[in-house]
């Protein structure tokens, strides 16, 4: 878990030894253009790229069914995202 994406700088020779693949979600598609993130996307885009065998999943296909249909193949998982606390 990291605070902020820009970490990854200091993180990526873990990235490299580690050959896990990861899911990745990206920049969901809220159905408003002003909830878009570009630089979440971005994020994503980089993590899958630089972990061999990762599944990248962005807009429309970033959905929480999808993630029910796929997660559980991944040790790993990285979500670049809008986020919502509830305390429940």
């Amino acid at each position: 878990m990291l605070p902020a994406a820009n970490m990854l700088a200091f993180l990526k020779p873990v990235l490299a030894s580690n050959r896990a693949p990861l899911l990745v979600f990206g920049n969901p598609d809220l159905g408003d253009p002003r909830l878009d993130l570009s630089f979440a996307e971005g994020e994503a885009r980089y993590l899958a790229g630089a972990v061999p065998g990762s599944r990248m999943l962005l807009r429309k296909d970033a959905s929480e069914n999808n993630f029910r249909k796929v997660a559980r193949a991944f040790s790993r998982i990285h979500f670049a995202t809008h986020g919502k606390f509830n305390s429940d």
